[in-house]
This record gives C-alpha cells, structure tokens and sequence, in this order.
C-alpha cells in the first residue's frame, strides 16, 4: 500500500470518526433540547396550576371573611330576639307562678278547679277580644 492510499485510508477514517462524533453530538443534542422543551412545558403546566390554586384560595378567603360578616350580622340580629324571648319568658313565668300560687277555685276538687280556671281564662280571653 503506498503512502497516498495510507493518507486516504487514514483521512477517510478520520473523517468517518468525524461523521459519527457530529452524527452522536447531534443526537445528543437533539435529546437535550426535546427534555428542555419537555422542562418548559411542564413549568408553564405547573405555574398555571399554582396560579389557579392561589385563586382558589383567594376566592375561599374572601368566603370565609363574607361569612365572618355575615356571621356577625346575624349575631347582632339575633341578640334582639333573644332579649325580646327573654322578656316574653319573663312574663309567661310570672302568670305560671301567679296560676301556681292561686288558691283551688273549689276546694277538694282538682277537676272542677281546673274547670272553673279554663272558663276564668276563656272569659278574660273573649273579653279582651271584644273590647
């Protein structure tokens, strides 16, 4: 073999270790930029999702502060009433206590009292209603 073929055959090796280091450093390269592409896509999926929780998590906020008002609203409503129930309950104890402490309207007899307490109660009823 004479120095020329040599040269060529050692050329034609070196540019074929060439082509393949080009051909490996491509595909490698190739590879890389498709798990980058990959890496983007999967941050802009994942910021989107942090995005939509942190407005999940406003709107519950700005609920629970709506029914933390709401809430106190209702309360201050509801004082009203019980103070104007408490009253009333006043005033149904007072005539329990004063139907308790009345002596039997017949003495001996608890089924003629009671009675004689329903038509007492029924009269002043109707005398209320027609005066």
């Amino acid at each position: 073999m004479s120095i020329t073929n040599k040269l060529a055959a050692g050329l034609g090796l070196a540019l074929a270790v060439s082509v393949v280091g080009h051909i490996a450093g491509g595909y490698a390269y190739l590879q890389q930029r498709d798990a980058s592409v990959e890496a983007r896509a999967d941050l802009r999926n994942q910021q989107g999702a942090t995005e939509a929780a942190s407005l999940a998590a406003n709107a519950c906020s700005e609920s629970v502060e709506g029914l933390s008002v709401s809430a106190a609203v209702m309360a201050s409503q509801l004082e009203g009433s019980r103070n104007a129930a408490k009253q009333q309950a006043g005033v149904h104890f007072g005539k329990a206590d004063k139907i308790l402490s009345t002596p039997a309207a017949v003495p001996g007899d608890a089924c003629a009292s009671a009675q004689k307490r329903v038509q007492d109660i029924l009269a002043a009823r109707g005398q209320k209603g027609g005066g």
